[in-house]
């Protein structure tokens, strides 16, 4: 089990956000997805001052692999039936569900309607 000092690298990433953006919500969001990635990876991610009080968080090429294997899992464990061993299940289909009909419908049409007008205009 985690213990609260494990999060005290992503509480100070958060504190050095806040203080290069002068935002105290930029600290909030920046601890917070600190957590989130350390949580998953295993690493924290790297914060990066950019110019006008402006700051980014950086992840490397290991968490950026280890985070896609994370969201392809949880995505796939939205559709499945969950297995009689599994203890916590997260309702994600309320989520999913609407956000690909909202997004991935629609650019879906849009490939059909450019396809369809390119082949017109190919074939004549």
């Amino acid at each position: 089990m985690a213990d609260i000092g494990d999060y005290i690298s992503a509480v100070s990433l958060g504190t050095k956000a806040s203080s290069m953006t002068g935002k105290s919500a930029d600290g909030f969001v920046a601890g917070g997805f600190a957590a989130f990635v350390q949580v998953i990876t295993g690493e924290q991610p790297t914060l990066v001052q950019l110019p006008d009080k402006k700051a980014k968080i950086v992840l490397t090429e290991k968490q950026a692999l280890t985070m896609r294997k994370w969201l392809d899992g949880q995505l796939w464990a939205a559709v499945k039936k969950p297995s009689a061993e599994q203890t916590l299940t997260l309702e994600m289909n309320p989520v999913v569900v609407p956000w690909a009909l909202k997004y991935l419908v629609p650019v879906a049409l849009a490939f059909v309607v450019v396809g369809w007008v390119g082949h017109y205009y190919l074939a004549r």
